[in-house]
């Protein structure tokens, strides 16, 4: 056997079997000598011949190590290339469009070439760089799974070829003419759950420093304000989040140049002299008399032709004058000197700004078909002003999802929808390679500005507080009730917030398909806040219970700020959710939990904590 190699993924930990040609996953308790005795004996008996079949390179091992529990990183550079194992029959892919990111595919490993490719200066909605190969039939707590997640830029193939003898073969690859990006592999036996555990863990570790980085309640003025700026508007607002329990404001798009829509103003860098005559030290100084810390938005790869940079410097742009043009446009040509160092003290000019504490970083141009320097250029200005202010990575959304910005940003724009029809079973894909608190979640209005339907606050708010959240509205027209309950939800989000920070965000089954829950549990599984949402008509009169097995001991089941409209929804609801109930997890996880009856764009927010603790103090 040319080589043999056994990959911990942590001391101890699951591993990661180099035999020869081929690799496989296995626990902790199996024993090395067994396993290349295995291997040998399965050779010698043609169950792995040699004839036409994938086999893994010569010296693959020395590229592969361990990050945390299940988890291991393929170091870039080269292409990659794996054979998978042949229980692998299945894959799990994402994707999407604006505003509707992380759209699951699943299919069968067919005969073909299956394909996620992207060519651009930024991830695309539709190709994730990630993706789940598994056994017939896995799901959310079954099935032995493997993970894959490519920590890309821009430019990258992942493609999975079938050989002639029924084996698979992984690839990844970067830019053509650049390297290839660290490839993660996750593992488990226990279904989607399992590799959300594994993956959301490795997140952590890999990348401390970012997450480590304080999570404050944010409002962000995009859908409240658009380009309407106005310095006593602005300054309403912040003091009417700070009621609510705020604690961080981004000024977004709109604050500067000639912006006053996005067709001009791109690349001039200073206050609007309109609505900011004496700068944004008046705002900023409003902001903080509120007890909030301030934030700003910018987008400094781009440009518009009705600017004072293109007027003077045409020469910047990347492509031809008369291109056609996405959101009015044009993208900055970063592999240019002068254009970069133009470009960096800009950036460093307001990173470093009195009074900024964040920046929220967008790109809402797609520029197909550059080089890759222009994406590395990018990721460098972004990588030296997150060395002054926290960085968070948005690209018309959901366009810099990746582990390739796990170093600068401390939080990702997951998408521009607010739904929370939408935004729910988002949050679950996500979960697969992120933890939540990284994913940025916020309470839009109540009629969503995308799609157009209408939810209640109790569920707008809900949804939210699964992730990192936030309020995407004008504080100043809440109603009386939306203001009373999105108080109390930021009050409880908060006062949950450690725990919440460090647990895993789990995708529940349910027999309804038109029912979805979705929940944070604690990494003691002691605490779990859990959405159940009511997607579409119940199909059965009375719901089936809804079993839940990540807890343990004795538990104490509370409806969290439970929407008003649900005790009027049916003659009899369960009783726990209006005086709660305590139960132990195993009851939990067999009985499971009475649910009520939901129209279609409710949810009921379930909240589980230890027997006797006082939920009010987290």
């Amino acid at each position: 056997m040319s080589e043999f190699a056994v990959i911990e993924s942590i001391p101890g930990g699951a591993q990661w079997v180099i035999a020869g040609d081929i690799g496989y996953f296995c626990g902790p308790s199996a024993e090395t000598p067994g396993l290349a005795t295995l291997a040998q004996t399965a050779k010698a008996h043609g169950l792995m011949d040699d004839g036409e079949h994938f086999r893994m390179p010569l010296g693959f091992a020395s590229r592969v190590s361990g990050v945390s529990a299940n988890v291991w990183a393929v170091e870039g550079g080269e292409p990659i290339a794996f054979p998978l194992p042949r229980w692998c029959t299945e894959v799990l892919s994402f994707t999407g469009r604006w505003s509707g990111e992380l759209q699951p595919e699943r299919q069968a490993l067919g005969r073909g070439i299956e394909v996620i490719s992207r060519s651009g200066n930024r991830i695309a909605p539709n190709a994730f760089p990630g993706l789940v190969v598994g056994e017939d039939g896995f799901g959310e707590d079954h099935g032995e799974v493997l993970g894959i997640h490519l920590a890309a830029l821009a430019d990258f193939d992942l493609t999975i070829k079938r050989g002639p003898e029924g084996d698979h073969l992984l690839e990844a690859r970067g830019p053509a003419t650049g390297q290839t990006p660290a490839l993660y592999v996750a593992w488990s036996r226990q279904g989607l759950n399992g590799l959300r555990r594994a993956f959301q863990d490795a997140y952590r570790t890999r990348f401390k420093a970012t997450f480590e980085h304080r999570r404050p309640v944010q409002l962000n003025t995009w859908e409240g304000v658009y380009f309407n700026h106005d310095l006593d508007h602005l300054t309403a607002m912040a003091k009417a989040g700070a009621g609510l329990g705020v604690e961080h404001f981004v000024l977004d798009d709109g604050w500067f140049g000639r912006r006053s829509d996005d067709t001009r103003g791109l690349g001039d860098w200073q206050p609007r002299p309109d609505v900011y005559p004496d700068g944004l030290s008046p705002l900023i100084k409003a902001v903080q008399e509120q007890d909030l810390s301030f934030g700003l938005w910018l987008e400094p790869e781009m440009i518009n032709r009705d600017s004072a940079l293109f007027e003077a410097r045409p020469d910047w742009i990347w492509g031809e004058v008369n291109q056609p043009l996405g959101r009015g446009q044009y993208g900055l040509d970063l592999s240019h000197a002068a254009c970069q160092a133009h470009i960096q003290a800009v950036v460093d000019e307001i990173a470093t700004m009195e009074g900024v504490q964040s920046l929220k970083w967008d790109c809402n141009r797609d520029l197909k078909g550059v080089t890759p320097e222009i994406a590395q250029a990018a990721y460098g200005l972004m990588a030296h002003a997150s060395e002054h202010v926290p960085i968070e990575a948005c690209a018309s959304g959901g366009g810099r999802l990746s582990w390739g910005f796990g170093d600068v940003a401390y939080r990702y724009w997951l998408s521009d929808a607010h739904d929370p029809d939408i935004k729910l079973p988002m949050l679950a894909q996500a979960s697969l390679f992120f933890p939540t608190m990284v994913l940025g979640t916020h309470v839009g209005g109540t009629v969503s500005h995308l799609t157009g339907r209408a939810f209640p606050i109790e569920t707008r708010m809900a949804v939210a507080m699964l992730g990192h959240m936030g309020l995407e509205l004008d504080p100043t027209r809440l109603k009386p009730h939306e203001t009373d309950m999105l108080k109390a939800a930021i009050a409880d989000w908060k006062a949950r917030r450690d725990w919440l920070k460090d647990g895993h965000l789990l995708a529940l089954p349910y027999p309804d398909r038109g029912l979805s829950a979705v929940g944070v549990f604690s990494a003691d599984r002691t605490r779990a806040l859990i959405v159940v949402l009511q997607r579409e008509t119940a199909r059965d009169i009375i719901p089936v219970p809804l079993r839940c097995g990540y807890l343990k001991g004795k538990l104490k089941i509370n409806a969290l700020n439970p929407d008003p409209v649900i005790a009027r929804l049916a003659k009899v609801q369960p009783r726990w959710v209006e005086s709660g109930v305590e139960t132990d997890a195993e009851t939990l996880s067999s009985l499971g939990l009475p649910v009520p009856v939901l129209q279609p764009g409710r949810c009921l927010m379930i909240d589980i904590a230890p027997a006797g603790l006082d939920t009010e103090q987290g």
